[in-house]
C-alpha cells in the first residue's frame, strides 16, 4: 500500500536525450538539442547531427560520466566526428551562450521534491564549463557574486524572475518524478537555458567553508 517515489521507469526517462525532448518548447526556456550516439563509425557523428538539426558549437560528453567531464567543444563536422569517434556511447548537446551581460558565466541548481521547489546554489565562472571547485576557484574572489548567491537563497525556492519561475514549474509538471535535481543557466536575454534536470543530481554536501558557510 506503499507509494513509490521515482517509478524505475520515469527514471529511466530521464537521460538527457529523452529529457531534452520532453522539455523542448517551454515558454521562457531554451532546451539544446541533444543527440546520442553508440558506438559510432567513421563520419557518422556529423551525418546524424544534420539529420537532427543540431547546430554548432557542440560539446561532446562520453555517456555516463558527470562532474563536468566533457571530451570537448566542437565547431565543426570534422571535429565532431574525431570527438565522438570509436567504441563507446557519447552525448553530443548544442552549445548555448548564456553569459551574463557583465561577461561571467552562472550555473544555477534547483531540486523539486514534490509541488515543492527549492534553490540548492549559484556558482559564476569567468568560462562556460562550471563545477564545484569553481566557487573556491573563481567565485570567493567575487563578493558581487557571493552577495547575489545570498539574495536568490533569502527565497527557499529562489528569487529568479517571474519568466524564470513559470518555465520551472512547466519543467516540474513534464518531468514525471517526485524528486529531482535541475542544472540551468539564465542567458543575457532572461531566458533560463536547461544543462540537464535528472533524479540522481547531488544535494549535499552543503559548503560549510568561508566565506560560504
Amino acid at each position: 500500500k506503499g507509494r513509490v517515489l521515482n517509478r524505475p521507469d520515469a527514471v529511466l526517462r530521464s537521460t538527457r536525450d529523452k529529457v531534452a525532448k520532453r522539455l523542448a518548447g517551454i515558454e521562457g526556456m531554451r532546451v539544446p538539442r541533444v543527440l546520442r550516439l553508440r558506438n559510432p563509425k567513421p563520419g557518422a557523428a556529423s551525418g546524424a547531427a544534420q539529420r537532427d538539426a543540431l547546430a554548432f558549437p557542440m560539446i561532446v560528453r562520453l555517456a555516463g560520466t558527470h562532474t563536468g567531464r566533457i571530451v570537448g567543444i566542437v565547431n565543426g563536422p570534422e571535429e565532431l566526428d574525431a570527438a565522438a569517434a570509436g567504441p563507446g556511447e557519447f552525448i553530443v548537446t548544442e552549445f548555448v551562450d548564456f553569459r551574463s551581460d557583465d561577461g561571467l558565466y552562472r550555473k544555477y541548481r534547483v531540486f523539486f521534491i514534490g509541488r515543492h521547489r527549492i534553490f540548492r546554489h549559484l556558482i559564476g565562472a569567468d568560462e562556460w564549463k562550471i563545477n564545484a571547485a569553481q566557487r573556491f576557484a573563481f567565485m570567493a574572489h567575487q563578493p558581487g557574486l557571493i552577495e547575489e548567491e545570498q539574495r536568490i537563497l533569502a527565497d527557499t525556492a529562489g528569487a529568479f524572475p517571474p519568466g524564470v519561475t513559470a518555465a520551472l514549474d512547466a519543467v516540474r509538471e513534464r518531468m514525471g518524478l517526485d524528486f529531482f535535481g535541475m542544472d540551468f543557466g539564465i542567458a543575457a536575454d532572461g531566458q533560463a537555458v536547461l544543462f540537464e534536470a535528472n533524479a540522481t543530481m547531488n544535494f549535499f554536501p552543503v559548503v560549510n567553508r568561508p566565506p560560504f558557510a
